[in-house]
């Protein structure tokens, strides 16, 4: 008799710190904040995508590598998990904070079939107010990207 193996479905693959990303909604998040916070969710994070705009300045505080699959240029931070440019939630002093940890918890997201790119949120983040006067509205967070949009050669990106 053949044994069979049981599939576990497996989780779906996230971009780096994200756990809950939807779409960002005016009539939905209107209400969401921005919680003033630091850099703590970068705190085991010992490598960081960077865009073409600000390689040659990050490159002045970190290693800077290439991925071998789809050439993505990534700052090292440490060799292990940890992320040696972050003390108490601050990054250290004098060194470039990349794009990416600065626009989190926003994001964008490509959708099969459609043209362009759109604007989500981590729902998940301990950033993000779902309710209350807390922080700054979330929408705004649309202006937070300009430098990683431009950057990553993004363009036509939308918030439903």
């Amino acid at each position: 008799m053949a044994e069979t193996a049981e599939l576990t479905p497996a989780a779906p693959l996230l971009p780096l710190y994200y756990r809950l990303p939807q779409l960002l909604h005016g009539d939905v998040h209107a209400g969401w904040r921005l919680k003033d916070s630091d850099a703590s969710f970068a705190a085991e994070t010992p490598f960081v995508p960077i865009v073409a705009s600000e390689l040659a300045e990050a490159a002045r505080s970190y290693p800077v590598v290439f991925a071998a699959d789809s050439g993505q240029r990534i700052a090292v931070l440490d060799l292990e998990r940890v992320n040696l440019f972050l003390e108490d939630g601050r990054w250290a002093a004098g060194h470039h904070v990349p794009a990416y940890v600065r626009r989190y918890p926003f994001t964008f997201v490509q959708i099969y079939g459609r043209d362009g790119v759109s604007l989500a949120i981590d729902a998940g983040s301990q950033r993000v107010a779902q309710a209350g006067d807390e922080g700054h509205c979330a929408v705004q967070g649309w202006r937070a990207l300009g430098a990683h949009a431009g950057g990553a050669g993004v363009s036509g990106a939308t918030m439903s």
